[in-house]
């Protein structure tokens, strides 16, 4: 790794730190730009699509120039520091490639246009011809030797010509200057972005060297007479950024001892601003495990106080700043109704803020640094991770010396360890150990303390290859301590150019590489991932969230306006390209940002009633260059037309607009659009006509659109991501499951819905299910209605729709046929999950034993079934001659409302006995059982609850059960007795539907 240069011209002052972080991250981003540039260039060039006469020279000549800049970045990143006119002719550069992406994204659209207009041209040619005998637009043309359509030369096309000739020129100054200052060409060759993925035991290596904190802290909470006397304790874990707060709280929180104690465990994370209406709707959705309609703040802590009332609480509040014990008085009152010897944890940087928020000198923990060792420990067990005992001990003295430089933070450990993990060489070691940057002064001038642990994330984010920086540096747009779902932040990137498509990866499958590495560089913490390694969620520690904040402050900004008069006040930086802006309530859109003319981001987030509505118009009218838009629950009601003006946005986010009706046609001339999400936008009931014209399209989120989709949809075949595919009936504009057909790059979850209405099983076969092979996760809906006819028409649909083998989850819903098990679900080798919801007509269990890899299975509302057998076994009786393993992998079990069911079969009874003969395995690795609304049924197979591997048994609102189950007066509690985690809940009938339903687990109705 490459030490920064210590040369300095006397004649300068001393760079601290700060300036030094901004100015190598200039020259980064220049550099990424131009690479970005050039790449553009040759795409577009590629079409080979004239402008007006003379524009290919250009453009080659805007390559050349750019080019011959690249050659001589790397030299100008090292010199920048001892000569301020390489600095200003770095933001130049800058500035200009901002300004080359726009045009060259401009000269792209125009060549999506003509495609788009040739394909309409082709499929209206036919018609003209055959019906109204007219020429077509192609014939028209060659009678006129001037195109009716040169206008549009004239126009936009004539506009991008001037601009990319003045950009030329500007590139041109740019590129005499450069001569001026004798830089050394430098070839960077292609770097290779390493596949770096975060192994478990390297997750474990943090959280070395704290158990004895993790015991006092505990026993701060438990362990005293006092503490039980006490209605509610505050206690607190102070210390500095990168110590490990976190990690100790969340060490406490998953303690055994603690989870005894605590009846109700919350944990929200807090972080900057303290907004007390989103802290309190955290907490309500824990206890009831649910959304929550609930918007005022009054309300939200009334149903909290009701909920907690005799309940012994357990609240962490994580990563608290100074603002929130002023808003915390407000909140406290309602935690009172917990029962004695109830806790509050608050983890935070600051002891002042501990202490105003009501915890008392004995019950203030003061987190320190760890020790030498301790700090050793968790960097060589990452950074030795798959190297040889030779390599170890020609590595481990450099390695020691460099821990040295950590001062005690994990954080800053583990950060190096992933650093040296792939390097192996010395001389790479001892370049990082001689490295300029622990020497450089000023690190950060309010928080000196976290110089060891920027040091750390600054070397770590200058080894990152060129593409991946520009990735990291964005993320500081996001909210603090702020989990992001793995995919929407790869959508993020795209729609900012920061992945682009090659002839082996589509841009999804690079974006996945970039967070993997990021994450195995300590720059994100992974919060769920899913067995095939894919990052289901993510977020940024806190001290690397003010890394990212810090080297892109004159790009990247967060503010947050309570007051109109505030924001008129403010100065935004003009090089501002990203933008987060949160509105207070009843507060206006400011129009200051309106000047903001070349922001690539905007994200608006509303507090109540703000009113963000009003200034769409001149949003979209002024702000052009926006690649990413999050109106995101703005309380919108309607998007106007003007959103066309937006000709370079890629990603849009409409979510849980809940009053928005309609989408504007207008949306569709936006053909670079890729990710559009609407999902809960429950009032939209119909989609523009023209979404065929987005040929870019590539997620396409519309969870809880009820309404059908257009026909042209058939024609995105672009389309990655779709929530909810919906069938219309007897509508030429509406789609048919034949439309389907060519859509197969459908990854993940696809839902179809309106499968009752479908013709025949011809048309069921055309949708083609078994090409969609990247699609993980079906679900089929065959919606309402009893009809007779039903039977043998849901039969024959459900056997036609057969999927691709790499399903991993299937879900059958209000299939109305005979049996649910067709002939192609045993051939599912990847089936993990099966949910079977209101298969009314079937009155057996379906015989789901025989599915090799099932873990999960939940039956629901087939109220046809009377008695349960060895049909649900896979088996077809009882003999002696039988033997295998049913349901081998099966962990968690759910029958739900199964209204109807009284008994097991007695030869599935008798398999469970010990003198049956039989070699038949049940469910080996049952881990989960649940009951819910199951009202006639009696008893439960012994089999099934003497199992070791039972961990948790629930019953819900199934009295025969309860009352042969319950503790002190059930007669079979003997038999339930050893199971760990026993659930006996009564909820009613209406409370547990809307539950479920916010859930999304069940439909309304």
């Amino acid at each position: 790794m490459q030490a920064l240069s210590s040369n300095r011209n006397p004649n300068t002052s001393q760079f601290s730190f700060d300036q030094t972080i901004c100015y190598v991250h200039l020259t980064k981003m220049a550099e990424a730009l131009v690479a970005a540039a050039l790449k553009q260039l040759a795409d577009v060039m590629e079409q080979q699509v004239k402008l007006v006469m003379g524009v290919e020279e250009e453009a080659e000549k805007l390559g050349s120039n750019l080019q011959s800049i690249q050659g001589v970045l790397v030299e100008a990143e090292r010199r920048q520091f001892e000569n301020h006119a390489i600095r200003h002719w770095l933001d130049n550069l800058k500035e200009v490639s901002y300004s080359i992406d726009d045009v060259l994204d401009s000269w792209n659209i125009e060549i999506l246009k003509e495609q788009i207009e040739e394909d309409q041209e082709s499929a209206c040619s036919w018609f003209r011809t055959q019906f109204l005998q007219l020429p077509t637009l192609k014939q028209v043309c060659s009678i006129f030797p001037i195109s009716c359509f040169s206008c549009c030369e004239t126009g936009q096309r004539y506009k991008i010509a001037r601009e990319i000739k003045k950009l030329n020129q500007r590139l041109d100054d740019i590129a005499k200057e450069r001569k001026r200052y004798d830089f050394d060409l430098t070839y960077r060759g292609d770097e290779q972005i390493k596949p770096l993925v975060v192994n478990s035991a390297i997750d474990a290596a943090e959280v070395k060297g704290r158990q004895e904190e993790k015991n006092t802290v505990i026993k701060m909470l438990v362990g005293s007479e006092s503490v039980n006397k006490l209605n509610l304790q505050v206690v607190s874990i102070v210390g500095m950024g990168g110590l490990g707060k976190t990690t100790l709280a969340k060490l406490v929180y998953n303690d055994s001892e603690v989870e005894k104690n605590f009846e109700s465990r919350i944990w929200v994370s807090v972080s900057k601003p303290f907004d007390e209406i989103k802290i309190a709707k955290a907490i309500l959705e824990i206890l009831i495990n649910a959304a929550s309609v609930l918007v005022e703040f009054e309300a939200i802590m009334q149903h909290i106080r009701k909920l907690l009332k005799g309940k012994r609480l357990l609240l962490i509040l994580d990563d608290v700043w100074e603002d929130g014990p002023s808003k915390w008085e407000q909140m406290r009152d309602s935690f009172m109704s917990a029962s004695l010897g109830s806790s509050i944890l608050v983890t935070t940087r600051d002891e002042s803020v501990a202490m105003n928020m009501g915890c008392t000198g004995d019950r203030l923990f003061k987190l320190g640094n760890l020790f030498l060792e301790e700090c050793w420990s968790i960097f060589s067990e990452i950074a030795f991770f798959e190297k040889n005992n030779d390599e170890r001990v020609q590595l481990e003295a450099i390695g020691r010396e460099i821990v040295k430089k950590c001062d005690g933070l994990p954080l800053a450990a583990k950060t190096l360890g992933n650093l040296l993990r792939f390097k192996d060489s010395r001389q790479e070691w001892q370049s990082v150990l001689n490295s300029e940057v622990w020497e450089l002064e000023g690190l950060w001038e309010k928080n000196r303390e976290t110089q060891s642990g920027f040091a750390s994330l600054w070397l770590s984010y200058y080894d990152l290859v060129l593409e991946l920086k520009p990735c990291f540096s964005y993320c500081a747009i996001l909210p603090k301590d702020h989990e992001i779902k793995g995919d929407n932040l790869i959508q993020l990137w795209m729609a900012q150019g920061y992945l682009r498509q090659t002839h082996v990866d589509d841009m999804e499958r690079i974006g996945e590489k970039y967070l993997h590495n990021l994450a195995g560089h300590s720059f994100f913490e992974v919060v769920h991932k899913i067995d095939c390694g894919h990052v289901m969620s993510c977020k940024m520690y806190n001290i690397v969230h003010d890394f990212a904040q810090y080297i892109v402050k004159n790009e990247c900004f967060s503010i947050e306006v309570n007051d109109e008069e505030e924001l008129k006040m403010m100065s935004l930086h003009k090089e501002v390209r990203h933008l987060r802006v949160m509105l207070g309530k009843d507060v206006s859109f400011p129009s200051s940002i309106y000047r903001l003319k070349d922001l690539r981001t905007l994200w608006v987030q509303c507090k109540g009633n703000s009113k963000v509505g009003a200034a769409l118009s001149n949003l979209f009218g002024r702000l052009t260059c926006l690649r990413s838009l999050n109106l995101s629950n703005c309380n919108l009601a309607e998007i106007p037309s003007s959103i066309c003006k937006l000709i370079h946005l890629r990603q849009i986010d409409l979510s849980y607009n809940k009053d928005l009706k309609g989408l504007p046609e207008a949306l569709c001339e936006l053909c670079n659009l890729q990710t559009l999400n609407m999902d809960g936008c429950f009032s939209l009931v119909k989609l523009p006509r023209g979404l065929e014209k987005l040929i870019n399209l590539r997620h396409l989120h519309n969870g809880g659109f009820e309404g059908v989709l257009p026909k042209g949809i058939s024609k995105l075949t672009c389309l990655r991501s779709l929530n909810r595919f919906s069938i219309g009936q007897n509508n030429q504009e509406a789609c048919n499951l034949g439309d389907l057909k060519n859509l197969n790059h459908l990854q993940g979850c696809l839902c179809i819905m309106g499968l009752e209405i479908v013709a025949d099983v011809g048309e069921a076969k055309q949708a083609e299910l078994r090409k969609k092979t990247e699609v993980t996760r079906l679900e089929l809906r065959f919606g309402k209605g009893d009809a007779e006819w039903r039977k043998h028409h849901d039969d024959e649909i459900l056997l036609a729709l057969e999927p691709s083998p790499y399903v991993e989850e299937l879900g059958i819903y209000d299939y109305q046929g005979r049996t649910v098990f067709p002939s192609w679900m045993i051939f599912l080798s990847n089936l993990k999950t099966v949910i079977l919801t209101n298969c009314k007509t079937c009155e057996h269990l379906p015989p789901l034993g025989k599915l090799p890899f099932l873990e999960n299975l939940r039956i629901w509302g087939m109220d046809g079934v009377q008695k349960a057998g060895l049909e649900f076994l896979g088996l077809e009786s009882s003999s002696s001659s039988s033997s295998g393993i049913a349901f081998p992998k099966l962990i968690n079990l759910r029958f739900m409302r199964m209204r109807n069911w009284e008994v097991w079969a007695d030869d599935f009874i008798r398999m469970g006995d010990e003198e049956d003969s039989t070699k038949i395995t049940i469910m080996p690795q049952l881990r989960s059982l649940s009951f819910a609304w199951c009202s006639k049924l009696k008893a439960v197979p012994d089999q099934f609850l003497r199992k070791a591997t039972l961990q948790e048994l629930t019953l819900t609102c199934s009295p025969e059960l309860k009352r042969a189950y319950q503790k002190g007066i059930g007669q079979d509690w003997h038999k339930i007795s050893h199971i760990p985690n026993i659930k006996i809940w009564n909820f009613g009938e209406k409370r547990l539907l809307t539950l479920l339903e916010e859930r999304g687990l069940i439909h309304h109705g």
